[in-house]
């Protein structure tokens, strides 16, 4: 009979506009075909249906997609000391490599004594385990070349987004062009799209060409039809400046996953793109130069984050747990 093995994450509904909940889907949607364990998955934010849970499938491991803004109540203590024999282990998406190589179970995680980051660049120990990054499903529609170059972002309307320095770039690189801004209010952080504004009124001081066309939409895609919106664009841009620690960004995978040009800032959240040869990082390059460089710089990263590789990597990490 084989190890069961439980995945915890947020419920989706009205706060499907929620980065961590959406990779609580996009993951599990793909673990739940593993062949080695019996992987199930739970969307909760109950402590009570969680213990409920555990107590009915009994598994060896317990996952928890924690973040203390969105899921913080999978910290509370009532959960790990109903079952102190389960290994509880919480996946942290906003690990750095100070925090692995200092960590404290009580700062870092929200009590939990095992992490999993979802971020290959890491360096793990006996407690902390890094695994690959998972891409969204790929465009299901062809891209059709468009008359104008089209520069495309997509994202919550956060000021570390860099969406300033993008329509700058565009009004200073461009007397023609199609500028796409796709920001959804965020749930927990945006509800009432008050940053998003902002960043609308900043975009529309900057683009200050005639030629060049802006666009705003707000509405909560699914995954498929946020991919398919994406891959008609020339270029997907992710200039954030975040200037803390943070983990690798997730609005990216997207961009990746649509099989279209990218670029990115030289900000940690991108530290995954350094390594792409022609460099896909603005400050070396431009946005025409990045177009015309097509998506060859992004093929290793297509390679490395298929659902055989990060599911093989999770599997790993369970037969680590369960020795």
């Amino acid at each position: 009979m084989k190890e069961r093995v439980l995945f915890v994450t947020q419920t989706l509904g009205d706060k499907a506009a929620c980065g961590v909940g959406l990779y609580g889907k996009l993951w599990t949607d793909t673990l739940v075909h593993m062949t080695q364990y019996d992987f199930s998955v739970l969307y909760t934010d109950s402590v009570v249906e969680t213990i409920d849970k555990i107590k009915e499938l009994q598994p060896r491991v317990v996952f928890y997609l924690w973040h203390p803004n969105t899921s913080g109540w999978m910290s509370d203590d009532r959960i790990r000391d109903s079952f102190p024999n389960i290994k509880h282990v919480a996946v942290h998406n906003d690990l750095g490599q100070h925090m692995i190589d200092e960590f404290d179970a009580d700062t870092h995680s929200g009590g939990f004594e095992y992490l999993v980051a979802v971020n290959p660049l890491l360096k793990g120990t006996d407690k902390i385990f890094t695994v690959n990054k998972l891409l969204p499903p790929g465009p299901t529609i062809p891209f059709v070349e468009p008359e104008l170059p089209t520069i495309g972002f997509q994202g919550f309307g956060f000021g570390h987004k860099g969406i300033l320095r993008l329509a700058q770039l565009v009004n200073e690189e461009f007397d023609e062009a199609i500028f796409r801004l796709h920001m959804p209010y965020s749930y927990f952080e945006d509800r009432h799209g008050h940053q998003t504004e902002r960043r609308k009124f900043e975009v529309d001081a900057m683009i200050t060409k005639p030629g060049i066309k802006v666009e705003f939409s707000h509405d909560l895609k699914d995954t498929q039809e946020l991919i398919n919106w994406m891959s008609q664009n020339s270029i997907n841009c992710y200039l954030y400046d975040v200037p803390q620690f943070a983990g690798l960004a997730s609005a990216p995978d997207y961009g990746l996953a649509c099989r279209r040009p990218m670029v990115v800032s030289n900000n940690h959240m991108m530290m995954h793109f350094f390594q792409c040869k022609p460099s896909v990082v603005i400050d070396h390059s431009s946005l025409r130069k990045i177009i015309a460089n097509g998506t060859a710089p992004l093929e290793p990263l297509y390679k490395a984050y298929s659902p055989e590789n990060f599911t093989q990597d999770w599997v790993n990490v369970i037969d680590r747990l369960v020795q």
